[in-house]
This record gives structure tokens, sequence and C-alpha cells, in this order.
């Protein structure tokens, strides 16, 4: 089977054909592998190690180290790679993103590159979807890199400092991406004497690389701090208030469905209740905010859906896999405002000391590479963003996966009863099923229909994260019935009869897996990584969707408002209507990840201004950390800093300024964060006046942060020429400059450019009447006091 994926399909064979060669070659170096002992094996390897580093390149030794793997994982792990996966192997050795079909054992492709990369002895990443699976894969695969004398560890999201810095000196070391991310921004944070955990590693390999550089891109990284004497509005109170303001009455929602605004009832309602007058006078502009926080929590955020409420705490549920997220939260307010809706203990929320994405964190690696199963889909987006290109792996054994036509329904409960219907009609033939759903509640409402008619389903969702691979490991077996979130990135093959294979025979001849997704998603790629379980190594198998107008794709883009009457009178399995709406749903599919991927690549140009702002803090703050800084308060106060040494002696003094410049620099960049924050969720307006909101942003942000140097440095000094130097040196906590009380790290969905939850943090800043007019914008209005406010300690300074 050939792909076509650029014009240039000649370079893609040519391509190919070299692989195919170096493969033969491969096979060849294994075959006098055979009669070595293990011992040989090691020793060969070794030897390797040693050539590449004395300045042997990689690509010279390439067939020599494929083949120590290819037969030491044929020992180890008692499987011999396919050709196809040794091809998918020497194109991620070459820097290529592989797209390799679910089940053909991408894991075992990531080994060979892995072992050729740590030759140098640099280290290399291997990025997996999860904790468990960089657990698994490190403690199966890794088995046979240590086989062949290379180091092989896995980082988990509750290892402590010393764990963490003796898994980052391993050889390849198996992790998340959020990890090896909040270990990059603990690093910038370091107080003088600590060491970072994570080590500089030129290489890394992702797997589910669309994830995790596609569905994830687009969430920052955030390390946050809490100081004392934290204080917030009652947001108890406040939750109350939104339970008794109904929709419809107190509140409306506008078109999109995602932003509400207060009737004049509602603001009569709101006033009285919180005794205040006017609602919209600047004195309660924060009390505001919080307000349509409290309403959003209340009418557009639902348990089950959104996030479940798990051991006293809110937990996010991933829309693309169903998951719970775990340390992710939503920002300005939002997480604190469904904490006190479901009446939980409010979490604290601090100030975010350091934040990143991983579009940023992965474009510190020298060589990028990865692999998923659906890569073609956001080709343009991989080359562009990441400059990597898809080079599509043909199967072992052709695809017999049938994908049958969507079946489209007037509403859902014409949709629910084909549904059911279908879903008996092939259990009691013994075919086994897996159903896709796209939220927690969905899934958990149809088990309950399911068990009704008296079938036994196992559920998958984020309620039961830590039995996923059990429950996919047996959705194959005869009369099967699973029904499961989103199943990307759930790292275990579906195999016809389940692990023992009991039954096979009759589950081939019955058809194989089938697979039904309940509704579309907004990517076609999400929907491939569902048809995807289906079709196994060359398996039979079947897949179909099952589309209702009133799902919420189609709602959200008003579909049933297009739909001609004429087709509304039709029986709902016309030909006719099934035709134009399933090319209906496929244009909005291409409309939706159109946006995303706009919207990534413009989080990206934000991100990377603000990144490249806070490396060049961060050069000055690691100088100081370092004692490699210029004397500045020698030079600055000579008079006070010799009365220092005096007193205290040289080394204290310089170990003071020390501190109580880094504390500065912290809290400075804290407070440019949160104007920049600010900024970014007001600067969308300037486009009201036709100019260009990224343009706007960077000027503005430009102008703040020359600033921020000479205003730090202006308050060290003013801070020591304050200081009673004869009254003894005194702490950070004396001068209010105390480290945070405790620090955390966690993830935030932080789009501000038109997706679901953009449009209600908008409606957060922008609180209206029923008539639509915006009655105040807090976060342009306290950028314009924050801006006055830096304006004021550059003045100082002249």
């Amino acid at each position: 089977m050939k792909f076509l994926l650029r014009p240039d399909q000649r370079a893609y064979e040519r391509q190919e054909r070299t692989w195919r060669a170096e493969i033969q070659n491969i096979h060849a170096q294994r075959a006098r592998l055979i009669p070595l002992s293990e011992h040989d094996l090691r020793s060969e390897a070794l030897d390797l190690k040693q050539q590449a580093q004395q300045g042997v390149p990689l690509p010279e030794l390439r067939v020599a180290a494929f083949a120590l793997v290819l037969e030491m994982a044929y020992r180890t792990l008692g499987y011999l790679a396919y050709d196809v996966q040794l091809l998918g192997s020497l194109a991620l050795a070459e820097g290529k993103l592989i797209e390799m079909q679910t089940g053909e054992g991408k894991t075992l492709v990531g080994i060979f590159p892995s072992f050729l990369w740590a030759l140098k002895g640099e280290g290399v990443h291997v990025y997996t979807f999860n904790d468990y699976l960089a657990r698994r894969d490190a403690t199966w695969v890794g088995s046979v890199l240590e086989k062949l004398g290379l180091s092989v560890a896995y980082l988990q999201q509750d290892m402590l400092d010393a764990a963490r810095k003796k898994a980052y000196q391993a050889e390849v070391l198996y992790l998340t991406a959020k990890e090896g991310g909040f270990d990059a921004l603990r690093a910038r944070l370091l107080p003088p004497g600590q060491t970072a955990a994570q080590r500089k590693v030129p290489y890394a390999l992702i797997d589910e690389i669309d994830s995790i550089l596609i569905d994830e891109a687009r969430i920052p990284l955030v390390l946050a701090g809490v100081w004392p004497h934290d204080t917030r509005i009652n947001l108890e109170k406040l939750a109350l208030l939104a339970r008794e303001m109904p929709l419809g009455e107190a509140v409306e929602r506008d078109e999109s469905g995602f932003a509400l605004f207060l009737t004049e009832q509602g603001i009569q309602q709101a006033e009285a209740h919180l005794g205040v007058q006017n609602l919209f006078d600047q004195p309660h502009e924060v009390l505001l905010v919080r307000l349509n926080q409290a309403l959003h929590a209340e009418h557009l955020l639902q348990a089950g859906v959104d996030y479940l409420v798990r051991e006293g705490e809110i937990v996010l549920i991933d829309e693309f896999t169903g998951r719970v997220v775990e340390a992710q939260k939503w920002p300005h307010g939002l997480q604190a405002a469904v904490e006190a809706k479901e009446g939980l203990t409010i979490a604290p929320e601090g100030k975010v000391m350091a934040k990143t994405t991983l579009q940023q964190y992965f474009q510190k690696y020298a060589f990028l590479a990865g692999m998923t199963g659906t890569a073609r889909d956001a080709a343009e987006e991989f080359s562009r963003t990441y400059e990597l290109e898809v080079f599509p792996v043909p199967p072992h054994k052709a695809n017999q996966r049938v994908d049958l036509p969507d079946r489209f329904f007037l509403n859902q409960e014409q949709k629910m009863v084909a549904l059911l219907a279908e879903i008996e009609r092939e259990h009691h033939q013994g075919r086994p099923l897996l159903i896709g759903t796209a939220s927690v509640a969905e899934s958990e409402a149809l088990a309950r229909q399911l068990e009704a008619k008296g079938l036994t389903v196992r559920v998958l969702n984020a309620r039961h994260h830590a039995r996923e691979a059990a429950i996919v490991a047996r959705a194959g077996e005869w009369g099967a019935i699973t029904v499961a979130t989103n199943m990307a990135g759930r790292g275990t093959d579906i195999k016809l009869g389940g692990e023992t294979g009991a039954r096979r025979e009759e589950i081939l001849a019955s058809g194989g897996l089938y697979v039904i997704g309940t509704q579309r998603f907004e990517s076609q790629r999400v929907d491939r990584q569902l048809r995807g379980r289906a079709g196994r190594q060359g398996d039979p198998g079947a897949s179909r969707f099952f589309i209702s107008l009133e799902d919420p794709l189609l709602q959200q883009h008003h579909i049933q408002k297009g739909v001609p009457v004429r087709l509304k009178r039709l029986q709902p399995e016309a030909d006719l209507a099934q035709k134009l709406m399933a090319r209906e749903v496929g244009h909005i599919q291409r409309v939706m990840e159109g946006k995303a991927s706009s919207m990534r690549d413009t989080l990206g140009r934000y991100t990377s201004f603000l990144e490249a702002q806070e490396s060049l803090l961060g050069q000055w703050r690691e100088q100081l950390r370092a004692g490699e800084a210029a004397p500045f308060l020698q030079l600055r106060c000579p008079d006070a800093y010799r009365q220092a040494c005096a007193h205290w002696g040289e080394e204290e003094t310089r170990q003071f300024e020390q501190l109580l410049s880094l504390a500065l620099i912290d809290r400075y960049w804290t407070t440019y964060l949160e104007e920049m924050d600010s900024l970014r969720q007001s600067i969308h307006l300037v486009a009201l006046g036709g100019r260009n909101p990224l343009m706007e942003y960077q000027q503005q942000s430009a102008v703040i942060f020359e600033t921020l140097r000479p205003a730090i440095e202006a308050e060290i000094e003013q801070r020591f020429r304050q200081l009673e130097i004869a009254a003894g040196r005194p702490d950070l906590a004396d001068l209010g400059l105390e480290a945070p009380g405790s620090t955390w790290t966690y993830l935030i969905s932080d789009n501000p450019f038109g997706d679901r939850l953009e449009m209600m943090l908008l409606s957060n800043s922008m609180v209206g009447f029923a008539g639509g007019a915006v009655l105040f914008a807090w976060p342009l209005l306290l950028l314009f006091a924050l801006m006055k406010k830096w304006r004021k300690r550059a003045d100082k300074q002249t």
C-alpha cells in the first residue's frame, strides 16, 4: 500500500527504497549475532558506545546498533520486529514523525532510535502519554536497553526531588511532557546552592505526538506560589446566589451558549443579595467578576462532563481523551468558583511565578522525533510549527476494517433507539463492541440503558483511570461491550479474544471488533483514533458513527436551522438526508480544525514573545544565583555597603544582596505575568478599532518590560539604603519578601482566541445585560492601573 503525503511522491519512494536496503543489512548483521551470548551482545554495545563518543557519526553505527536491539528484543521480549517496524525506526532515527496504525507496535519501534541516540552518552528523553505508560514502557521495553548496558529510568508525578535527580541521570528516561515541563519551570526559580533536577538532553522521542503537541499544545504549564495574608471574597455566598439565579430570568445565555449576561432582574437580585447599591461601580469590579465566575460554574460547567469531584477535590476531564487530567486547574478564579459550587474547601489560587507551553518546552531539544496513529491530518501544522515531516509507515498486514457510513437522526431519541438496537443485535452474535462517547456522563448514561436491557457492560472513563489498561485489554473478548470516553493515548492493544485469544475464530467469523461512535468529535483526527481501535494487524473489524442533529457539535453550529424542511419530513434513513448531513459534518470538522490550528499558532506567537523576555530576565537571575553578577550594591551605594560589611561581614553582606535581588526579581516577574495575563484578556478589544491585537500586545509588553530591570535595581538599592544596618542582618520575611508558603504546579486551559473556555473567560471579563451592551471590562482597567504604577516606578529612578 502506498501513501501519498506530499506532491513529491518519488522522493518518498526513493527514501523508502534506501531504508528497505538498510533493513536487509540489519538482518544480515543480526544473523552474525544469533550465536553470541548476551554478555557478548553487551560487549558489542559497549564498543559502539565508545565509537560514538569518540566521534564516529551515528548514521555509520545505525545498522550495527539496530541489529543488536533486534536480537536482544527477540531474546528478552519474544518479539522479532517486522520490517515495517524497522522502517519506522529508521525514519525516527532521522528525525521524522511516523504514522503507524494502532496495534502495529510503536512502543517496540521506539527503542531502536533510543538506543542509537543514547550511544552518545548525552541522554535521551522518551515522552509517553501518562505516568502509567512511562512506568510500563521503561520496565517492559526498557529492559532491552538495560541488557545492552544502558541505564534506564522513568519519572512519576509523586517523585521527590532526590528521586527525580537520579532519574534524570539515566541514559534513557521515560516521562510525560507535563512532568518534564514542570521540572523545567522549577529550575527557573531555584534558590542559591541548589541544582536543577533536570539536565539538558539533546534527543527527544514523543509517543502519541499529536495528542501532546497538537491537542495539549495550547495548555500552559504553570508554577504557582501562595504568600501569607492571601484574602478573597466570600465565594460560598456567591455560589449560593448563582444557584438562586435561574437561566432565562436572572441570567441569559448568548447564541454561542458559552457567554452569560445578567438581566435587569438579575442585576437587582444580585445587588439586593450582596448589599451593594450599584454592582457596576468601580469599587465592586472584582466582586462583579467573581459573581460572573460563580454563574459560569453553576450554569455552564457540568459535573461528569467537565469535571469530577474526587476525594474532596475538583479534577478536570480532558475533552480529547475523557481522562481525568491530574494537576490541572481552570484559570482566573473559575476553579475556586466550581469548588464553592460543590461545597468543597476552596484551595488558594496563589500567583503564577512561571509558565511555559509544551510548544516552547520541546523547542529546547536539538533533535526531535515522534510517532502516532493519526498524524497526516495535522501534517501541515507539524511541518510549520515543529519542522517535523510525516512519514506514513504501511501496516504489517493490510487493513481489513470496514468504515461504514454515518447514520443521522433528527433527534437524540431516534438516535438512542437505533443505537441500542444495533448494540443488542451485534452483541447477540457474540461480536465484541467498543462504544466511544464524548463524556463521562454520556458513557454512564448509556451503560445504565444497556444494563437495563440485561446486558453486561464495562465502562472506561475518567472514574476508572487506574483500571483502564485491564478494561481495554478485555474489550476484544467474545460478547464484550465496552463503553468508553475518547480512546486517544490508551497505550493498550485490543486483541480479538482478549489476552488469551479465547474463541478468536468465532470472533473473526462475526466480523471482528465493532467500534461505534455516539457522536462526531470536533477533529476528524480524533474520530480516526476511535476507528483505529478496530482492524489491528489485519484483523477484520468495522466502525460507524451515530449522529443526531441535537448532538453538541451540530447544535453549536446551528446545523438544524439549515436543514431544509423537505429533509426533515424524510425518514431518518433516507439516502439523500444521509449524504447531505455527512457533507455538512465534514465541513464543520474542517472549519473547527482550522480554527484550532490558528489558535495554536496565535498562542505560540504570544508565548514565544513572553518566553524571550523570561529568558533575558532569567540570564540575570542565574548570574545572581551563581554568584557571577557584578557587585551592584557596592557600586550604587558604597557607603552603606561598607557599613554592612563592617557589621555583618563581607560574605554575609554578599549573600544578603544575592537573596534580596532574587526575591525582588521573582516578585516583579510574578507581577509582570499578572499584567501580561490581563493584557491578553483585553487586547482583542483593539481589533474593534482596526488594529492588530498581537502587535499591540507586543508593543505594550515591550514598553512595560523595558522598565522591569531598572525598577528592580532601584528597589534593591532603595531597600538596602533603608536598612538599619547596625541592628543586624534582617531576614527577607522581616522585609515582607519571604518566599511563598507553598508552591505547586498545574495546567490551565489558556486559549484566549475563541474556543469554549475563552468564550466563558471573555464573559467573565465583560459582564453585560440582556440587551448585549458591555458594561465593564475589568482587565483593561486593571492594565491601565498597573501600567500607571510601573511608570511611577520608572519616574522615581529618573
